[in-house]
């Protein structure tokens, strides 16, 4: 009993001197990082992009700028912290790495991890100064109220992406020793993923952030056999630390790839859209037939299908997270479910994106207790103005419904099949809007081209 309990304790004491000394070389990267220019420089830079996204946005609400920073520029933001993280890896003037290796007193395992730290801190400014110039821009310029928790979604959102390139970017700069070469590797690689989407599964998008969690795992799995392989003959053959690290570096490959097969199965993406287009395609559509029943998952796990919708008027409303003024309609959403009940008009909101979180932020973001709870699902792709292309595939939806711009309105009767459609969703037209679905559910025939016009205060 007493030997395990000093072995124990040991093992204790050891883990603790390790993480003081990862801790350390941690603080001691932190301050030369943030003590060199490049990193201040570089959040000049984007806190520059920033600005221009708050004076050039056609929608200056907290969501469309914080979709912009994590989307639009986010390829941009992400190729500048890679050569960041490469410039902050490569510093042979700092101190003498070799010679803290060779003195053993410290692990190379432990000065690794505390560099990377120490990198992560320093790629941390540049972006956080983004951020707040741009919080700062929509606070001075911007009509709509700053909304600080759709920026931290968005930071969510980009971070996985952005370690995932600064921690490769890092680790070939060390591996290599040659700045131009794990570089120029790293780029390569951004190059790959940003380009060349057409060629490879949607779970290898790492822009999308359903996939957040594979490329987390990557990161991981990447420095953990780099703690594994970088001198590891500094340490003693059968050591404890070589099998731990090699088991950690095997089980985190293995969860990332089995996660990444189920992304590829169960979430929606380029094949499964294209695989629907097929079917579309080669099916008989007689004319006038109900609409076909796609279904999609919500985001509580509750299935919605244009078929449950049937035996009662429905409105599809179908909008992109782009999309100006796009939270105050979908608090109109909200306000036009409480007015006309369910069981009067069905009512569904569909997002096209290739994110699939993006219908749900929005709704998420628009703030008010009304929106919560609102139908709304996100369809994978885009709007194709053209025909259907496998290799750039749009939305399925899109294409067989023949929605070539949004925000855009369909409403269909209560056998399935379309009754109108372009109906006005601006504010101005909503009392129009109203009228004509009170209509619709009096089953009165609905002339597309003719403007309703009531008297002041009807529905209003």
């Amino acid at each position: 009993m007493n030997s395990t309990t000093t072995k124990l304790a040991s093992l204790l004491a050891r883990a603790q001197a390790a993480l003081g000394r990862i801790w350390g070389t941690a603080v001691l990267e932190t301050k030369l990082n943030l003590f060199n220019p490049a990193p201040w420089v570089m959040g000049l830079v984007l806190g520059a992009f920033g600005y221009l996204a708050v004076r050039t946005a056609p929608d200056d609400s907290s969501f469309a700028l914080s979709w912009i920073l994590s989307h639009d520029l986010g390829p941009l933001t992400e190729i500048l912290l890679l050569f960041l993280a490469a410039s902050l890896a490569y510093r042979p003037q700092r101190y003498e790495v070799t010679e803290l290796q060779d003195s053993k007193v410290v692990a190379s395992e432990e000065i690794i991890l505390g560099r990377w730290l120490g990198m992560v801190v320093a790629i941390g400014v540049p972006l956080l100064m983004q951020y707040l110039t741009t919080m700062i821009g929509q606070k001075t310029y911007a009509q709509n109220t700053l909304v600080p928790l759709a920026y931290l979604y968005s930071f969510w959102h980009l971070m996985p992406s952005v370690l995932f390139l600064t921690t490769l970017s890092f680790c070939l700069v060390v591996l290599t020793r040659v700045l131009i070469l794990g570089a120029g590797f790293a780029g390569l690689l951004w190059f790959v993923l940003f380009f060349g989407h057409p060629y490879y599964p949607s779970v290898l998008r790492i822009e999308l952030s359903q996939n957040r969690w594979v490329f987390n795992g990557l990161t991981g799995s990447f420095l953990v056999l780099m703690l594994l392989g970088y001198r590891g003959q500094r340490r003693a053959k059968r050591a404890p630390s070589t099998y731990g690290l090699a088991i950690a570096s095997l089980l985190l490959f293995s969860v990332t790839a089995i996660h990444g097969l189920w992304i590829a199965l169960a979430i929606p993406g380029k094949s499964s859209v294209v695989d629907d287009w097929k079917r579309l395609e080669t099916a008989a559509k007689p004319k006038g037939e109900p609409l076909p029943n796609f279904a999609w998952n919500a985001d509580n796990g509750q299935r919605i299908s244009l078929a449950q919708m049937r035996g009662r008027p429905a409105l599809l409303i179908f909008f992109q997270p782009k999309d100006s003024e796009l939270l105050p309609l979908l608090n109109r959403m909200a306000r036009l479910r409480t007015e006309f009940t369910a069981d009067k008009l069905g009512l569904l909101g569909i997002c096209f994106s290739e994110d699939l979180n993006g219908g749900d932020e929005a709704v998420r973001m628009a703030g008010t207790p009304a929106t919560q709870g609102l139908p709304v699902v996100t369809d994978w792709g885009g709007i194709t103005q053209g025909s259907f292309d496998a290799r750039h595939p749009g939305s399925v939806v899109a294409w067989a419904l023949h929605v070539r711009n949004t925000p855009a309105a369909l409403l269909i009767g209560s056998d399935g099949r379309e009754m109108t459609r372009d109906l006005p969703l601006d504010e101005n037209s909503w009392t129009d809007l109203k009228l004509r679905l009170s209509s619709a559910l009096k089953h009165e025939k609905l002339d597309p081209g003719l403007r309703y016009n009531p008297l002041p205060g009807i529905l209003s």
